[in-house]
């Protein structure tokens, strides 16, 4: 099983700091490690194992107020993997 997100703030030595969300209910947390990487954690009140912002599927939230594919998106293009 994976860590948790505090699991991998705890193995990484990271420094949480929350951020705005800009959506009610969610809060985000940014964490900064101590290796450099950084771990982004968004936390939706009341949401059940689901994908938040998918229309189709059988885990699919679409009234979770942001859609974890663009979030993921955004992550990845902002943390390009090196070579």
């Amino acid at each position: 099983m994976s860590p948790t997100p505090t699991g991998w703030q705890q193995r990484l030595t990271c420094r949480p700091s929350p951020k705005a969300s800009g959506v009610a209910g969610v809060t985000h947390t940014v964490a900064g490690c101590a290796d450099g990487s950084e771990v982004s954690v968004y936390t939706i009140a009341d949401m059940g194992h689901s994908w938040p912002g998918a229309t189709t599927g059988s885990l699919a939230d679409s009234s979770a107020g942001l859609s974890a594919t663009d979030l993921m998106w955004e992550f990845f293009a902002a943390h390009p993997r090196k070579a």
